[in-house]
């Protein structure tokens, strides 16, 4: 049986793979693509974040924040 912190760990490494594949990502379409609700996304999200795998911006005002996989993150999650 796997420990949560480990479980949490491998679902942000594999996030980062996938915001790596595609470039960015916001927190609909992480939702969308895994069936979760917009919530549950954008907790994943901000959690990679503070880990320091993922870094927010929002180039254009009044739209999502996009994401993407930071250096530290790249090297976490090869």
């Amino acid at each position: 049986m796997r420990k949560a912190g480990a479980a949490n760990q491998d679902d942000r490494l594999e996030l980062v793979r996938l915001t790596a594949r595609i470039g960015a990502i916001t927190g609909e379409a992480l939702a969308r693509s895994a069936g979760s609700s917009l919530q549950s996304a954008r907790g994943r999200l901000a959690a990679a974040e503070r880990a320091g795998l993922l870094k927010s911006a929002r180039p254009l005002r009044d739209t999502p924040a996009l994401f993407v996989a930071t250096a530290a993150g790249l090297h976490a999650a090869p």
